[in-house]
């Protein structure tokens, strides 16, 4: 159940919108989004055994993953309901993509995310039984392998990648595909833009499933926010995103105004408490003290400007990780640069220049 779990957090950063390098890919890509439904079956087999796997949609945001017997998920209204053989989790993407586009205000994404079926990362596939299907909310296509597969080599719509090798229907379906002498899939049903019944999208009852640890959630939930991210710098990798990502994030995580809000309170009620206890003390010992205590604030600043920006950095690294084809060595420097320098700016602007305001104001008094 943990290494499904993994491949389904790995399928929801891995999906994007980035186009293949193989123009052959285009008309699918483009094709795929218009589809107003599409029920896929396929069995991929290894050595010990032989799998199902179902995919359905329907506009405009239905949709249901199923992969064997104990594997599952199911999408409506943005809500996903995942089952696996030890556990059940509801998460509710689409009020995370509200919330992410709140906090993310004028970022540009480079699209609106919508239902996208992935087949995990390329690199993770040879686990367990072989392949795992994904289904999540994300930016890309609604054929979301499609948008993975930049870079790969291709012999018309037969494409590889040591070691898989993906046949390809002129409408973006998978016909077959190889992972090395392991595992091989193979379609063997296919309806588009047909009536589907309703109860093919329906999520089956949990019998007893019990929930799966809050842990869960926060990973699903932190992939979400990684890959917004990346879209943001796929889109737009400008000084201007950089340090607006930067900020957000800071805001989010740290929330600079309540720690302004409580070191104003607390300083003030320790010069309350020493005023009381000093009342005859001459006020350069007062000046001393405030000069002191702002020393060791802004000295505990600098050690967390340290921890935020190594908190920063693994994150902008899981975002270029989850890339479908890995941006050149020199843009993720340049990038990496500059994240850095905009971490240092938005700390100085948010936290050590009000910090050093209230010790100031104090000072003058």
């Amino acid at each position: 159940m943990r290494a499904a779990f993994l491949l389904v957090l790995a399928g929801c950063a891995a999906t994007s919108a980035a186009p293949p390098a193989d123009v052959r890919l285009e008309e699918p890509l483009r094709a795929s989004n218009a589809y107003a439904s599409f029920h896929y079956v396929a069995e991929l087999k290894d050595a010990k055994t032989t799998v199902r796997i179902e995919l359905g949609y329907r506009a405009p945001d239905r949709g249901f993953l199923r992969y064997g017997p104990s594997y599952a998920i199911y999408y409506a209204g943005g809500v996903g309901h995942y089952y696996f053989k030890r556990g059940y989790l509801k998460f509710d993407a689409g009020a995370e993509v509200a919330r992410l586009k709140k906090e993310y205000a004028g970022i540009d994404i480079g699209g609106e995310p919508g239902l996208s079926f992935g087949l995990s990362q390329w690199d993770a596939l040879l686990v367990s039984r072989g392949l795992k299907a994904t289904l999540n909310l994300q930016r890309g296509p609604r054929l979301g392998w499609l948008g993975e597969m930049g870079g790969w080599t291709s012999d018309g719509l037969v494409l590889r990648k040591e070691p898989i090798e993906i046949e390809l229907r002129p409408d973006g379906f998978i016909e077959r595909m190889k992972a090395g002498a392991v595992a091989e899939l193979t379609r063997k049903e296919l309806r588009v833009n047909e009536p589907l019944d309703d109860a093919l999208f329906e999520p089956p009852p949990r019998e007893g499933l019990p929930d799966l640890p809050a842990n869960a959630r926060e990973e699903l939930v932190r992939a979400l926010e990684d890959a917004w991210r990346r879209w943001a710098i796929e889109t737009d990798p400008s000084n201007r995103t950089i340090e607006a990502l930067v900020t957000a994030d800071l805001e989010r995580l740290y929330e600079p105004s309540k720690m302004v809000a409580i070191l104003k309170d607390t300083l003030d009620k320790s010069l309350e408490t020493w005023r009381s206890e000093n009342k005859d003390a001459r006020k350069e010992l007062l000046r001393e003290k405030l000069e002191i205590d702002k020393g060791k604030t802004l000295g505990g600043v600098e050690v967390m400007e340290k921890d935020i920006q190594a908190a920063f950095e693994r994150a902008l690294d899981r975002s270029f990780r989850a890339m479908p084809v890995p941006p050149s060595r020199a843009f993720m420097q340049d990038v990496a640069r500059r994240w850095s320098e905009a971490i240092t700016r938005v700390i100085r602007r948010r936290i050590r220049e009000p910090f050093e305001k209230i010790f100031d104001d104090r000072l003058r008094e």
